[in-house]
């Protein structure tokens, strides 16, 4: 259900500190601990998909907390090279690949209280989150549910994330457009994919960032609030 209230989101607002290329200026400050989420590099080829950690045996960087993609294959910061593919293998900005967050979503349910009550967060400049069709926005609900978080427009939707991970492990043909925020109600976490980054951020009590860190699923790093994640983030490589 489109979530209505003017002030759901202000608390969130309040507690972003810095600037959009850091981690405090897109996930609320606040939460004990951080953790970095890299996505996995997909491509049009039924080949599996490698981690950054084997895509970096092989180019000698290091994968580290604020690495960068382009700097991980070799690349420069120029334009050009900030979405160039390795091998044909590239992550998706904006959203975790499908079986990492399947992966995710029992990690976050475990680490509320109120699993039912979880905010979903679109972006409203996407093509696909448009009201009618098979978006599931009604025109009422685009019009009333908009909200502005760390300068994007969204769209805040209310529901059950268990049966949100019922959906993409058991029908994932079925699910469209993951969002690119989470929390749930009682605020006892914060999961952002921002559309301009090729990992998801969690912030959160420290036995659920444990957790994800442990997830052999997830390829994560512990992070600092005050991380750079711009394109020059990555001074490793």
């Amino acid at each position: 259900m489109p979530v209505t209230d003017p002030a759901a989101a202000d608390w969130a607002a309040e507690r972003f500190q810095g600037n959009s290329s850091q981690i405090s200026g897109q996930v609320p400050l606040g939460f004990e601990a951080y953790c970095r989420i890299l996505h996995r590099p997909e491509s049009s080829n039924d080949v599996p998909p490698p981690r950054w950690a084997d895509i970096a045996a092989e180019t000698g960087a290091i994968v580290h907390p604020a690495v960068q993609w382009h700097r991980l294959i070799g690349g420069t910061d120029a334009d050009k090279d900030l979405y160039a593919s390795w091998r044909g293998f590239s992550p998706r900005h904006g959203q975790l690949d499908p079986d990492s967050f399947a992966a995710l979503l029992p990690h976050l349910m475990r680490a509320t209280m109120d699993p039912e009550g979880t905010v979903f967060g679109f972006w409203s400049g996407h093509f696909d989150v448009r009201p009618g069709g098979s978006s599931g926005f009604t025109q009422a609900g685009f019009d009333t549910a908009r909200y502005t978080l760390a300068g994007r427009k969204l769209i805040l939707l209310q529901g059950n994330l268990a049966a949100m991970a019922e959906q993409v492990t058991q029908h994932p043909q079925t699910v469209g457009r993951f969002p690119m925020v989470m929390w749930p109600r009682d605020r006892s976490w914060y999961a952002l994919s921002e559309i301009d980054f090729d990992s998801t951020l969690v912030g959160g009590r420290t036995d659920l960032i444990e957790s994800l860190i442990n997830d052999v699923k997830l390829e994560s790093f512990h992070v600092l609030p005050d991380l750079d994640l711009s394109c020059w983030g990555d001074t490793v490589n």
